[in-house]
């Protein structure tokens, strides 16, 4: 999260000069420019100077909001698992049983003395 400068001429009046925004990335031009999504509008604008602050929550729930929103819109509220060519796989979920997933990966263990989990953490 970042406020960049608008880039206005500076005068001595109450509008504020800078905006919240995400960071993208820099612009592969000499002055190394920001290239910043801005919270406002939603689109991608160019700065030249930012400054990097904690992200608030309330920027966390909008930027949630649009996500979820944009991929209802395109997507609906299914899940799909697709090939290469972006057709659906044939098998379903239910003719998978997860126990005897978890059996025969455990047959299939090179080192069965060495545990799975990092101790510690």
């Amino acid at each position: 999260y970042v406020e960049p400068s608008t880039d206005d001429e500076t005068t001595n009046t109450m509008k504020s000069r800078t905006h919240g925004a995400i960071f993208l990335g820099t612009k592969n031009n000499l002055q190394r420019s920001l290239k910043v999504l801005d919270l406002r509008t939603g689109k991608v604008v160019v700065r030249r100077v930012a400054q990097e602050l904690p992200m608030p929550g309330r920027v966390m729930r909008r930027v949630n909001l649009w996500g979820k929103r944009s991929k209802q819109e395109k997507f609906g509220k299914t899940l799909s698992f697709l090939n290469r060519v972006k057709k659906e796989f044939d098998w379903e979920n239910d003719d998978l049983d997860p126990v005897e997933i978890v059996q025969q990966a455990e047959e299939q263990r090179v080192h069965p003395e060495i545990l799975d989990e990092m101790p510690g953490i």
